[in-house]
């Protein structure tokens, strides 16, 4: 049965290992409402200055969802706000983040790992991260037209190797970026 958000910082304090996390974080709703779905990954655009700041998608993801209350954006979302452990951001959620920290022993390179997915011996990354299986449900959930912001999406990326496959799967997206999904099937 699904839980919310709340109901997850609440139960954070009994988990004892990364199983039992796992588990929590896959039992958060979703929570998706009707709307259109914007899935985002990589960078938009790649400076040719030196020095010069790429425009990063997240950064325009969060900002239509700002402004637009009917675009689904997944770090909007409980399960979204609940997955913040960014240091620099205002809405971090540090009983997660205390929590990833005990359970990795404050090892970084596995803390990003479990969220993010690991890598192979080639360097590759494996669609085993925490955000791998949240963007599928979430994908998974979408309906009618879905918006990407993912021009600058590596191969090897969430939307590429999770995200994508859940879309096309999708019985009520009826097209993405304008493109019919029968034609993307």
């Amino acid at each position: 049965m699904a839980i919310t958000a709340e109901a997850a910082l609440a139960r954070l304090a009994d988990v004892h290992t990364v199983e039992q996390l796992t588990a929590l974080i896959d039992s958060i709703d979703i929570e998706v409402s009707t709307g259109r779905t914007l899935l985002f990954s990589g960078p938009l655009s790649l400076s040719q200055e030196s020095g010069a700041a790429a425009i990063k998608s997240h950064k325009v993801a969060a900002s239509l969802a700002a402004n637009h209350p009917q675009v689904q954006f997944i770090d909007e979302l409980p399960v979204g706000r609940f997955l913040d452990v960014n240091t620099g951001s205002p809405g971090i959620n540090e009983l997660l983040a205390a929590k990833l920290d005990e359970l990795f022993e404050s090892k970084q390179e596995k803390i990003a790992s479990y969220l993010y997915g690991s890598r192979d011996a080639n360097g590759n990354r494996i669609a085993n991260g925490i955000w791998d299986r949240v963007s599928a449900r979430f994908a998974a959930a979408a309906s009618g037209e879905v918006i990407t912001l993912t021009a600058g999406a590596r191969l090897d990326g969430v939307f590429a190797q999770t995200e994508l496959a859940a879309l096309l799967a999708n019985p009520r997206v009826t097209g993405v970026d304008g493109i019919p999904i029968s034609l993307l099937r």
